[in-house]
């Protein structure tokens, strides 16, 4: 069985994907993850999409394996995020902050980003 599916004419996409974890100093890391991107089939001028949070440590991974990869934040980190906004803005545990927080938790659960967004700009 191969790795990839065309989806379109010559347009093929990659179905293996793959979770590394480890606990280790990010230089190591990054041998883990090229070790897994060679193992899961991706070339040269693949298009890569990495879920992850945007620790620094990650980002020098990307930086120095993947540049180019398409970084995707999960949804709990992003959330402390927004947590921290509201809280920073309107008081922690505030009512205001609370309606604020749910508001944009949701709409980002919705991935209706841009007023999301918009709100944290105008804040």
């Amino acid at each position: 069985m191969s790795d990839r599916v065309e989806v379109h004419p010559g347009r093929q996409e990659l179905v293996k994907w793959e979770l590394i974890a480890r606990r280790c100093d990010w230089l190591e890391f990054a041998h883990h993850f090229w070790v897994a991107r060679r193992r899961a089939g991706v070339r040269p001028g693949d298009r890569l999409v990495a879920l992850a949070d945007e620790a620094e440590a990650i980002e020098q991974n990307f930086a120095l394996v993947a540049p180019k990869a398409t970084r995707i934040r999960d949804f709990y980190h992003v959330a402390e995020r927004i947590y921290a906004i509201g809280e920073l803005r309107y008081g922690a545990q505030t009512p205001t902050a609370q309606r604020w927080i749910k508001g944009s938790l949701e709409k980002l659960n919705a991935s209706d980003l841009p007023p999301v967004i918009r709100s944290i700009a105008h804040l």
